[in-house]
């Protein structure tokens, strides 16, 4: 397994994250939450483009309708056109704990969004609050509790594991998922990280591998489907955020990266902290699935 940097794209992202390739008009999508922005890459040109937004977006995912996302706001999921400004609201979660807020979300195999939530403020909410939900866009579905902060979900190709992580646990979690129900059981212990490592955004490839950006690693790891270490990523920019297979080919892993709460000294040894990165790799990623409303 091979990866090479090819590129890096100086956008200096507070909170880089939810990374995206739209294969029917070539662009990489990812948000930067703390700033409320959704970037734009055209892959091809490499011309970065950006929309400001009514609230901090943490996840979302693509629609038919190519100018429409389904989103997980700080606060619920909502239909958002960017160019027009017209947001549907779907519902909100958790307004009973103003310290959550939505974080790391992807689309399963049949076509529903999933975002879970995080503890942003434990002054505001439960030190373990947060929980997992998905939608079909009327309604909103709690899978399961007892999370700090979600994040690395992903899919196996055939839909029949999926992978989350809690990352202050260190660890990714796979569960065996009915695509026809959308329902997790049989949750076990997929990979366990170092000290001081925490599992981010994911995505798994067209083998069945599994991509995880490493926050506070400077890393991202593959693993392969029975969770051994085949491939590790390092580059100079230890807040990691988030992962996915881009270009027309699937054989580009772009990376997210943050630099929320770096000092000015960290940022002056890491200064491209916040930037994207893009490595050409020579295994491929599989097209993003489209919500089906």
């Amino acid at each position: 397994m091979k990866t090479a940097l090819v590129d890096v794209i100086p956008v200096q992202n507070t909170l880089g994250e939810g990374i995206i390739w739209d294969h029917r008009t070539g662009h990489v999508l990812w948000t930067d939450i703390k700033q409320a922005r959704l970037y734009r890459l055209h892959f091809e040109s490499r011309i970065v483009e950006h929309y400001d937004l009514p609230e901090n977006l943490c996840a979302f995912g693509l629609t038919t309708d190519k100018g429409k996302y389904i989103c997980g706001f700080n606060g619920g999921f909502s239909f958002y056109s960017p160019l027009s400004g017209i947001r549907k609201d779907i519902g909100k979660v958790e307004e009973e704990w103003p310290g959550t807020r939505m974080n790391d979300g992807r689309m399963d195999r049949a076509g529903r969004f999933w975002t879970g939530t995080m503890v942003e403020n434990e002054n505001t909410a439960p030190k373990e609050g947060s929980a997992l939900y998905s939608t079909d866009g009327k309604k909103i579905k709690r899978h399961f509790d007892g999370i700090t902060i979600s994040n690395g979900l992903g899919w196996s190709p055939d839909g029949k594991i999926m992978y989350f992580a809690d990352s202050p646990t260190r660890e990714v979690y796979a569960f065996d998922f009915d695509g026809n129900t959308g329902s997790t059981t049989n949750r076990r212990v997929f990979a366990s990280l170092p000290e001081g490592s925490y599992p981010d955004g994911a995505t798994v490839d067209a083998q069945g591998c599994l991509w995880v950006a490493v926050w506070d690693g400077g890393e991202v790891i593959c693993f392969s489907p029975e969770g051994d270490v085949l491939h590790k990523i390092k580059f100079d920019a230890c807040q990691a955020t988030c992962v996915a297979f881009t270009g027309p080919n699937l054989d580009h892993l772009c990376v997210t990266t943050a630099r929320d709460g770096l000092s000015g000294d960290a940022l002056e040894a890491e200064p491209h902290s916040g930037d994207l990165f893009i490595f050409k790799t020579d295994v491929k990623g599989l097209t993003e699935t489209i919500f089906k409303e």
